[in-house]
Parts: structure tokens; C-alpha cells; sequence
């Protein structure tokens, strides 16, 4: 899919079988409870990928016009809705040959 971007199932040590209810699946910048098993399967495109969630942000010296309307001090923690697009853009990093990943513009010579 694109680097920090992953979905595995698993088989653990007691042999307990990790699929589409107990998976790891993991998405850089969207927390796990926003992140489906449907997310993931790219055939799809009928699913919803736009994650909206609440977090926490700081804020420093440099406040935005709409944050001194608001009253928002420097240096506090506010609140914030925050929306992502889970894999917006298809990523071409590199190439896969005989299960092996080289970077683009990389000949294998064997």
C-alpha cells in the first residue's frame, strides 16, 4: 500500500488466528478505532475512506486570526476535528521483482 501503512493477519504462539476481527492494522496520521477491514481492500471503491476524528493540538507562540477570535491563549491544548483520507494517492515507491522491492530506476542484474 504506502509506507506506515499496513494490514496483516496473524497466527500468534497459541495458535489463536488473528483475521478480520483481531488484525493488526496500522495508518499513519489515523488513529486505529477510525481505520475497517473494508478500508483496506482497494478493489473497493463503493467504501467511505475519509476518517473524521477529535484530537488534541498545541498551540504556540503564532495563533491564527480565528484562534484570538476564539480567545485561544498561547501555548495551550485545544480540542480540534481533524479529517484524513485514508491512502488519498497511490504510491509508487518502488518496484517489486521476484518478491524483492527495489527503488525505482534500480536494474537488477542477477
Amino acid at each position: 500500500m504506502a509506507p506506515k501503512t499496513y494490514f496483516y493477519e496473524y497466527i500468534d504462539n497459541k495458535n489463536i488466528i488473528h483475521d478480520k476481527n483481531s488484525r493488526t492494522m496500522k495508518s499513519k496520521g489515523i488513529p486505529h478505532k477510525c481505520l475497517t477491514y473494508e478500508m483496506y481492500d482497494m478493489t473497493n471503491n463503493d467504501i467511505n475512506r475519509v476518517c473524521e476524528f477529535s484530537g488534541l493540538k498545541k498551540k504556540h507562540k503564532t495563533l491564527t486570526y480565528a484562534d484570538k477570535e476564539k480567545g485561544v491563549n498561547n501555548f495551550s491544548i485545544v480540542n480540534n476535528t481533524q479529517t484524513r483520507i485514508f491512502n488519498k494517492c497511490d504510491w509508487s515507491g518502488f518496484n517489486l521483482s521476484q518478491n524483492i522491492f527495489y527503488p525505482k530506476g534500480y536494474c537488477n542484474v542477477s
